[in-house]
């Protein structure tokens, strides 16, 4: 299974490249498309049963930073603690 993460689709360009990188991918082929930079071998998820409660807690952090903001108010400490771990994680 092969999934565009962090692509937005906006714009032609962009999906376009997104799509080769992804036919690519599932054909297996060593090309152009598979050796850009921003293909990277998949991370080591978690396994379950921890997968699901990780994604529920990241989802809360998000959606908790987002009502913040929309209000004007700043990033509570425990989301922005649990978003910040995701974000050094990801790298």
């Amino acid at each position: 299974m092969h999934a565009g993460l962090g692509f937005s689709g906006h714009g032609l360009t962009s999906t376009k490249v997104g799509g080769r990188i992804l036919a690519s991918l599932v054909l297996g082929a060593d090309d152009e498309w598979t050796r850009l930079a921003v293909v990277r071998p998949p991370e080591p998820l978690p396994p379950e049963p921890l997968r699901w409660p990780m994604v529920r807690v990241a989802e809360w952090a998000y959606e908790t930073s987002d009502r913040a903001a929309e209000r004007g108010r700043s990033r509570p400490r425990l989301s922005g603690a649990v978003i910040s771990l995701m974000e050094r994680y990801a790298r």
